[in-house]
């Protein structure tokens, strides 16, 4: 979803500034009873409440009147007039969502803080001086705590606005394949919401006791392990609904939202902010449907984060999380405006042979004929007309104007240098090309001639990035099932051994170790896709010049997007790209993909084929047999089923035809000849 309509989104929900009642200008938006768009999101946040709960004088307690049929037993039906209130638990919980590139379903699963020591309150506004101008900003501070839920969690400080001394950063207590995490990001017009939502649920949902992780009521698809709730212990969930279907009648405490309160809500915006230019959502009757859903605001927001946001990369991969993200580089047709492709092999090719032949144009000395190719820094030695050629190095991702011997300045600023004429400058950050980190320095050169290799490193250190979350969620699962194992020793009074708590210390060492790397080369992932971004506003300015033709797509629009994918189809993108480019790795990807087509072929009634191939055969046959799938399945959500054993391969074919060979049969012709390549 463009940006633009994510800005929109959140300021249709909750606007900065409302009119006022007589229209004589605006004020500022600071109390429920103001969000009249919020009010009408879904029926089900309004509920019955006796009179003597509503406090008509606070601006938070948003209720009214209406009439409701009623039937006792035996009767007729009568009309009783009964008092309702509001709940934003949703509204704010959406709000979020358009704030925050979290997943919806930790957003619902936040803690209020109710149980902490301390909390933080906005005492309205106040101005402070930056950048030589004056900003109105909220005027946040820390006070005691005075809900009696405190103390009664196991840990303190677990309400989302954690306190970091006088200041905060957002505590995000689960995370889907690793620990909590803190994150100094978060928008400072959500913390006034998330306060205000934080006092209504204590005054007007309040809670006896903090809710035990193992009495929430979650989908199959998303329930950790009981050893997992078990070492969560309690939470005072900051969305929890007042309605009587969403309490635990066991223990008197509140269900969190579930993550299907975004699907018609957010909709419904959507369809409010939308125009007849951009159509964002459908209505049919009271339900509110769109192509673009929860998912799809985190990945804008990671995107406008990326190339838009001040917000340091190490910060930003912890948001991204451990999902299967893959760069894939899209191009629509002029002519079929609303037809979007992801590129072909063949199309790739074509790119490759394009890129290498600039690339060659470029080390005959006529490198500076093509500057307006390059993405060059600001302060780059290519700026300098009489650099000498021999000192760049090439590569097909980019080129380094000082021959690889800059990279111990090559990072951010030392802001602890005292010298102001001559600023000093870190090494580069390592990450997956080691210590002379190209993507991530800041004399590294790309541009059009190095885009489809660059996008090709991308997408294989995407694929690494992932082979190292899996070891982050193994260790993890180790670590978490001892936490537990001690836990229950010492609840008891029984003595933990030196050989368990060694063992839990290597594991802690190897699990910090591997979220180092993990961290590091999502950086280089992130950094990766920004300068594929800037790349492509060169590809606009060649295709409206039309001074040079850009590589081979001059009658195409391109644009560069962050997806998340199937493990098969990432390692299927690292493979297709070594048989393309010089630059291209597969070592780690290919004997994960090998394995993967054997289990497929062993499934199905083959014998297991690639563990017998040479490794140029592995790609080769690997690549073939993948792309006859692909044609014959009809893409990769049934190749997915297959290569999970969901289904067998003769299961599903999009032609159904009696003239067409099944499946089976052309894959037993791919093994037959990958025999004898192997003979030969």
């Amino acid at each position: 979803m463009p940006y633009e309509y994510v800005v929109k989104g959140r300021n249709h929900l909750i606007p900065e500034f409302i009119d006022r009642y007589n229209n004589s200008g605006k004020i500022r938006c600071e109390n429920f009873n103001q969000l009249t768009v919020a009010h009408e999101l879904n029926k089900s946040d309004w509920y019955e409440v006796d009179e003597a709960l509503i406090d008509k004088n606070d601006p938070n307690c948003v209720w009214r009147k209406a009439v409701k049929l009623k039937r006792n037993k035996g009767s007729r039906c009568y009309r009783e007039t009964i008092f309702e209130m509001w709940s934003p638990a949703r509204a704010i919980a959406l709000y979020c969502l358009f704030n925050l590139p979290t997943r919806g379903q930790q957003i619902l699963w936040l803690d209020s803080g109710e149980a902490d020591k301390f909390k933080l309150i906005c005492n309205g506004y106040k101005s402070i001086e930056l950048d030589d101008k004056s900003h109105i900003v909220p005027d946040f501070k820390w006070v005691k705590n005075d809900n009696p839920l405190v103390g009664l969690q196991k840990t303190d400080n677990q309400g989302v606005l954690h306190k970091d001394g006088d200041n905060f950063v957002m505590f995000v207590n689960t995370n889907k394949t690793g620990k909590p995490y803190y994150s100094p990001y978060i928008p400072e017009r959500l913390v006034p919401w998330l306060i205000r939502l934080r006092d209504w649920q204590t005054k007007y949902n309040p809670i006896k006791e903090p809710t035990r992780w193992t009495d929430v009521h979650f989908d199959k698809h998303i329930k950790p392990s009981n050893a997992v709730l078990t070492n969560r212990g309690t939470q005072c969930f900051l969305f929890r609904n007042p309605g009587a279907g969403n309490r635990n009648t066991d223990t008197n405490n509140y269900q969190p939202l579930k993550q299907n309160i975004f699907a018609n809500s957010l909709a419904k915006v959507l369809y409010e902010i939308q125009d007849d230019k951009t159509p964002l959502a459908r209505k049919r009757g009271s339900q509110y449907t769109s192509i673009y859903s929860p998912h799809t605001m985190r990945v804008s927001l990671i995107t406008s984060l990326v190339l838009y946001g001040d917000v340091p990369l190490h910060i930003l991969m912890k948001v991204v999380g451990h999902s299967q993200i893959m760069m894939t580089l899209h191009y629509t047709k002029m002519t079929h405006s609303n037809m979007a492709s992801v590129l072909t092999i063949g199309e790739k090719k074509a790119l490759e042979r394009s890129a290498e032949h600039k690339q060659a144009l470029m080390m005959e000395n006529k490198i500076h004929e093509h500057k307006e190719e390059l993405v060059i820094p600001v302060n780059s030695a290519l700026k300098n007309p009489d650099w000498p050629q021999s000192s760049v190095l090439f590569f097909d991702y980019g080129l380094c104007p000082y021959g690889a011997t800059e990279c111990s300045n090559g990072g951010d600023r030392d802001v602890s240098s005292s010298s102001k004429s001559t600023p000093a400058y870190s090494a580069v950050s390592a990450g997956y090309l080691g210590k002379q980190n190209c993507f991530r320095c800041r004399h590294f050169v790309t541009g059009i001639p190095f885009y489809i290799g660059l996008l090709a490193k991308g997408n294989e250190i995407a694929e690494a990035r992932q082979y190292v979350s899996n070891k982050v969620c193994s260790l993890n699962s180790k670590i978490e099932h001892m936490d537990v194992m001690i836990y229950k020793l010492e609840s008891k009074g029984q003595v933990v051994s030196p050989e368990v708590r060694l063992k839990h210390k290597r594991l802690s060492n190897l699990l910090e170790q591997e979220q180092v790397r993990h961290d590091a080369l999502g950086c280089d992932i992130l950094s990766i896709f920004k300068l594929l971004r800037q790349t492509l506003t060169l590809f606009d300015k060649e295709e409206q010049s039309k001074s040079k033709v850009p590589l081979v797509l001059n009658t195409n629009s391109l644009s560069i997007n962050l997806e998340e994918v199937s493990h098969h189809q990432a390692l299927a993108e690292v493979c297709e790209n070594a048989e393309i480019f010089l630059s291209a790795d597969s070592n780690t990807a290919l004997p994960r993909r090998s394995s993967s087509l054997d289990k497929m072929l062993l499934r199905n009634g083959f014998p297991a084929q690639f563990i017998h191939l040479s490794e140029d055969n592995q790609l080769k046959v690997g690549n073939q047999m993948t792309q006859l799938m692909l044609a014959r399945l009809g893409g990769w959500g049934e190749l997915n089923h297959v290569l999970d054993g969901k289904r067998p391969i003769d299961s599903i074919s999009l032609q159904e035809s009696d003239k067409l060979v099944p499946l089976s049969e052309e894959i037993q012709m791919i093994l037959a000849k990958t025999k004898l390549l192997e003979e030969e």
